[in-house]
């Protein structure tokens, strides 16, 4: 069996980070919404937040 590239905390952290950036897509895409300049719209269960100052937070 081959060993490990990475130790296990390592990976730990990168999909943490991975997630974290998700999430902070999902709430950009909540706000870019709220804003009236622009036509496109992301669907709502695409993002997250619930409304503006939950996607602020």
């Amino acid at each position: 069996m081959l060993p490990l590239p990475h130790p296990v905390v390592v990976r730990a952290c990168h999909w943490l980070n991975a997630l974290a950036v998700a999430l902070m897509v999902l709430s950009g895409w909540r706000i870019y919404n709220a804003s009236p300049l622009f036509d496109f719209r992301f669907p709502d269960w695409l993002t997250v937040g619930g409304w503006l100052g939950g996607a602020l937070q």
